[in-house]
């Protein structure tokens, strides 16, 4: 086909003008680039050099020069963090192409990591991939957040992270997802599953790791689907956000991950769900550990473990304990839209019957009852039975002593476990979690509570 003339002149002018437009674009992406690869060591260079003059102030100086020659703004904070960073020679270290630096940080909280690693990827982004990669090894983050860290820097968010760490898919038993449909939990081909296991007491108490890797090892014979693992707000707030996690919750969920089951993360706080230091406790809780968490499908979230006063067992505290239930599932929602959510409920999560009536509004949300042996059998329609026929619903706790005489706790298989076991083995759509796999946390499996435990144990297999 012959082409007119005058189209190939144009055709001739817009490609030169493409070209011309690439190369001033790739110069000056060039230019930048090479600036920011060097601003770090530009930095250290600047200070070493002032440093001999009478009067130097590290922190002004530092603050003179980034905003002098980053285009990323800093804040106070950050700069104060560089030049702690200079002191205590990461910059040095990590100019060197040493980030073992960085395992220094295992006591840092995560708001503190976060910012420390913003500043460190505006000082280095030639280097962004080790950092980020080294953060990840680390535990000091979830994949999730080092990659919004990316982004927010202008870096390339898909940098060679690999996905074994918890807050992510891991590579090794990873289960299908769960989701709820009308009241069931299903995974992600449609098939109904039925959650059955154990709870831990602490994962800060009597070696939970070991009793993780016992509990699922086959030469074991327990063989559960789920581990709920608690969460104590005192040692939460001892440890703090980011050593916790990265210590205690991280190992235990990759452990999970590993060994092929569902796990239950527990925020195991007991109290008055109207309290605003309860509330404000709860939210912290889960901005930390919501995003961290929220790309593995093995991992469940149980929003706030007994709620207890205002205690009546009526529709009309139900409806008042929903809205703060609300408020805490839509603030979880914002960092984990597919994670599957329990919600428990008012005297001791013991009213969740009543939620049939006026749900917590979203998806993939089911229901907590704990149920013990002061709740007689003729009770359990009432008390959860019936509300399973129309709602998601996991007994996250239930157990019973032969050996304590505490009335809340005592009785024997054939009065409470038998029973129980009749009644769940109908209704395979209700999960549960026996309390507690430990030596110590009555009923204590792992303790003086053996009936117990052969029970559980032959149950689940």
């Amino acid at each position: 086909m012959k082409v007119p003339i005058f189209l190939v002149a144009v055709l001739k002018f817009f490609f030169m003008l493409t070209g011309c437009v690439a190369v001033i674009s790739c110069s000056s992406t060039s230019n930048r680039v090479e600036q920011s690869t060097q601003l770090g060591d530009e930095l250290l260079t600047s200070i070493v050099s002032q440093s001999k003059v009478n009067n130097f102030d590290l922190n002004s100086h530092a603050q003179t020069f980034l905003k002098k020659h980053s285009d990323q703004k800093l804040s106070t904070q950050q700069i104060v963090q560089i030049t702690e960073m200079y002191e205590d020679g990461t910059l040095a270290s990590i100019s060197n192409g040493n980030f073992d630096a960085l395992a220094k940080w295992e006591d840092n909280d995560i708001d503190k990591t976060k910012s420390k690693l913003s500043a460190l990827l505006t000082l280095y982004p030639a280097k962004a991939s080790v950092i980020a990669k080294n953060a990840e090894n680390y535990n000091m983050l979830g994949k999730t957040e080092i990659i919004e860290l990316l982004v927010n820097a202008n870096l390339d968010p898909t940098l060679n992270l690999s996905s074994t760490a918890a807050g992510d898919n891991a590579n090794h038993n990873t289960l299908p997802k769960l989701s709820t449909l009308d009241n069931k939990f299903i995974q992600e081909d449609g098939t109904a599953v039925t959650l059955k296991g154990v709870s831990l007491c602490s994962l800060a108490w009597h070696k939970p790791l070991d009793q993780i890797e016992q509990v699922t090892h086959p030469e074991t014979g327990w063989s559960p689907k789920i581990l709920r693992l608690p969460v104590q707000p005192r040692m939460w707030e001892i440890e703090g956000a980011g050593p916790y996690m990265r210590k205690r919750i991280d190992p235990a969920v990759e452990l999970c991950n590993e060994n092929g089951v569902y796990c239950i993360i527990d925020w195991h706080k007991i109290g008055n769900w109207t309290d605003p230091e309860v509330n404000e406790e709860l939210m912290n809780f889960w901005s930390n550990v919501a995003p961290r968490y929220a790309n593995n499908p093995n991992v469940i979230y149980e929003v706030f473990n007994e709620p207890t006063k205002p205690k009546a067992r009526t529709q009309e505290n139900w409806d008042a304990y929903r809205e703060y239930a609300q408020t805490w599932v839509d603030h979880i929602r914002n960092y984990a839209p597919e994670t599957v959510i329990l919600v428990g409920s008012p005297h001791w999560s013991q009213a969740s019957s009543f939620a049939v009536n006026n749900p917590v509004i979203g998806k993939n949300i089911g229901y907590v009852t704990h149920v013990y042996p002061l709740w007689k059998p003729s009770r359990w329609d009432g008390l959860f039975g019936n509300a399973a026929e129309s709602i998601p619903m996991v007994l996250t706790e239930w157990g019973w002593s032969s050996v304590n005489q505490n009335p809340l706790l005592h009785a024997s298989k054939e009065s409470f476990g038998e029973p129980l076991k009749q009644y769940l083995d109908v209704r395979p759509h209700i999960g549960w979690t026996a309390w507690s796999y430990d030596p110590r946390c009555g009923p204590a499996m792992l303790g003086e509570d053996t009936e117990m435990a052969e029970f559980v144990k032959q149950w689940m297999n």
